[in-house]
Formats: C-alpha cells, structure tokens, sequence
C-alpha cells in the first residue's frame, strides 16, 4: 500500500457573462478564471490489488458514494485506459465550501485525474485528459491547466495568461447557498444585464490594477440572484457597508470577496471574523 497527499485548491471568477446557449442546452460563457489559495486535501492510498473506490469525509453533507464527482472520475479514469480498477481509499478534508462558486468539487475531480494518469505513468494524453475532465464538469479542464485564464464557450476554450497582480482575496461564504443548476436557470430569463469587460479585466491583472478596473468587473448570474434571493442583497450590502469595498460573487455563489492590500489585509481579515459571524471568512493569494 502506498500513501499520497494533495493538495487541490479553488478559483475565483473576475467577471462572468452569459451569452446564449449551445445547441447541447448549454450556456455559452465568458468569464475569467484564477486559483487561489484555498485548498481541500485528499489523502490517496493504493493497495496494489483488484478492487474500488472508498471515500471518507468528515463533512456529512459531502456525499460517499457515486454522486461524489471523484467516484465519476475513478470510473471515467479506469474505462478510457483499460487499466483494472485497484482498491483505492481517499480521505477528503473539505476546507473549500460548498455551494460557493469556489470551484471545490471540480477540482478535487482533476486533481485526483492528474494523479490516477501520473501513477499509472501517464496512459492519457493532456488532450485526452482535457476531454475525460470535460465529460464530468465544464471546471474540471481549468484545474488541469490551474492558470490564470480566460474560459469560454461552455468551459472548453481556455486561455492561459500570466498576470502580476499581488492583492489579497478576502471570501466571505455565508450559511446558505445556491446550486449552479438553480442560478444558470434564473439566468435564462434576463437578457439586459450589464456585461463584464473582460478584456480589460485581464489587462488589469496582467499590470496589477485589477482594483482600477473594478467598474467593469460583472456577474451575470449575481445580477440575476440578487433579483430573488433577499439574503444575498442583504450580505452584500453588509459587506460593502462594513469594509467599504466593493463586493463581487463568483461562479455561481454563494461567496464574495474583495480585494485588500497586503499592508491592511489581516487587520481587515481579524475585524470581519468577529463582525460576520454567520459566514465563513477566509483570506487568500493569487496562484
């Protein structure tokens, strides 16, 4: 039996558009992507003999059984290459929330699918990587690249780009959430939302203004959330009201943050741990 660690982290979006639909029923996006420091852990054991997946988890509301997205991804994982399933154990500690639009559940996914091809000495190719992750959630390729990138399309046109942005990323995850499939569907009945300048996002991150630039940063599916959802309105307006920062939710939410400067940065952090005491607060880097 051999033991391994790692470490799967979670991305933000810096603007969201929504442009239509695929003929597939899909939504077409524009949006940027980024990994931050915030991390689930999976600790892998192998056994080296026939057998299947078993997955612990503290976190009662993470399901173990094949509804987790890793059990997608082993099955996925052992029918593309042939290979015979071996008994594998993963203990998940879940530190990324759920129900967030932080992204922890897909990259969990391509974290462990990067490993399964590194142990078996890599029988897929990155293209054919690419494909089996797009099979089991349009965020997975992103975790595979886990860059900084422009995602388009239905998540499978992704473009990398180096950025020299050094702000903190304060998260607020308040108790409640919502699902992607609830906001994607509240979405499909509003077509006159402003729209997020994304070309000039990136541009704001490659020369590290991003805080210039935050008048073209939108969210088409917070936009549509904040129309019917009261408790979100009210903690985005507690948050910009308390830190004086203008707020934005990513993915789908339900969290938002803001950027800070590293100098007020934890000063900040430990003032709004006391004041939000009903959401999750959590400080992170840019990757």
């Amino acid at each position: 039996m051999k033991i391994y660690k790692i470490k799967a982290n979670a991305k933000i979006n810096i603007g969201l558009n929504i442009l239509g639909k695929a003929e597939n029923g899909y939504h077409l996006l524009d949006m940027t992507m980024l990994p931050i420091s915030y991390y689930d852990t999976l600790r892998i054991q192998v056994f080296s003999q026939k057998g299947g997946l078993h997955i612990f988890c503290k976190d009662r509301s993470i399901p173990r059984d094949k509804r987790n997205i890793l059990f997608k991804i082993y099955e996925k994982f052992y029918q593309w290459t042939q290979i015979e399933p071996e008994k594998i154990k993963i203990s998940l500690r879940k530190n990324i929330p759920s129900e967030a639009g932080l992204g922890g559940g897909s990259s969990d996914g391509a974290f462990f699918l990067k490993f399964l091809n590194t142990y078996y000495s890599y029988p897929l190719s990155k293209e054919e990587l690419f494909w089996l992750a797009f099979e089991v959630g349009s965020d997975l390729p992103f975790f595979l690249k886990n860059m900084a990138s422009r995602v388009e399309g239905t998540g499978e046109k992704i473009t990398p780009f180096f950025h020299q942005s050094k702000q903190k990323i304060l998260i607020f995850k308040p108790k409640f959430g919502f699902s992607t499939k609830e906001a994607y569907e509240l979405s499909d009945a509003y077509s006159t939302i402003k729209m997020a300048d994304i070309p000039l996002i990136i541009q704001g991150l490659k020369e590290g203004n991003i805080q210039e630039k935050e008048e073209n940063i939108s969210n088409h599916l917070e936009e549509v959330l904040l129309l019917h959802k009261k408790e979100l309105k009210k903690l985005k307006e507690k948050i910009e009201k308390y830190t004086r920062k203008k707020t934005f939710m990513t993915g789908s939410g339900s969290a938002y943050y803001i950027f800070l400067e590293e100098k007020s940065a934890y000063s900040i952090r430990r003032k709004c741990k006391k004041y939000f005491k009903d959401c999750k607060v959590q400080l992170c880097n840019f990757l």
